[in-house]
């Protein structure tokens, strides 16, 4: 992958939201590969390049080679936009995923505006702009989600059980 390569979080099942991904992907203009996920439709691997199933680690090091991520999915665990800001990577995503709204503010949407996604998305081919999103989410990410953060956070909910 170059580092300019988009990386979109799910597949075209509709849970997954992928498609929707996928056209928002389109408006950078760069090579797009998507995560490999359950029920995986066949014509997908005619359009996209897909990472296959790896362990945590592994996929951990793959993602830290794209520019910029896209998850416009149901929302679930939110890891993938967790994953892509450890890295500072932007990603844009809905609105209603914690971790997206928390960590990417810049790139979040409303759920289902995708004109507004791609709006985003060109954007991002403006290098101030991708600086911009790549340093806050990063340094949100040390303000939420560091081990140090998540192990306080862990004990203060403990001492309420």
């Amino acid at each position: 992958h170059s580092q300019n390569d988009i990386i979109i979080g799910g597949n075209w099942v509709k849970d997954y939201g992928g498609f929707d991904s996928y056209q928002v992907a389109l408006e950078l203009g760069n090579p797009i590969t998507a995560i490999t996920t359950g029920r995986m439709k066949p014509e997908e691997s005619q359009m996209l390049e897909h990472i296959p199933w790896v362990m945590w680690r592994e996929w951990i090091d793959i993602l830290s080679q794209f520019n910029v991520g896209v998850q416009l999915g149901t929302a679930a665990a939110g890891q993938f936009q967790l994953n892509t800001s450890f890295h500072g990577i932007p990603c844009i995503g809905y609105s209603n995923v914690n971790t997206q709204d928390i960590l990417h503010p810049l790139t979040t949407v409303e759920v289902g505006d995708i004109d507004n996604a791609k709006h985003i998305a060109r954007k991002l081919k403006d290098e101030k702009f991708y600086n911009l999103c790549s340093e806050t989410t990063m340094k949100r990410y040390e303000t939420f989600y560091t081990e140090e953060i998540f192990v306080k956070s862990v004990k203060e909910i403990m001492k309420t059980i």
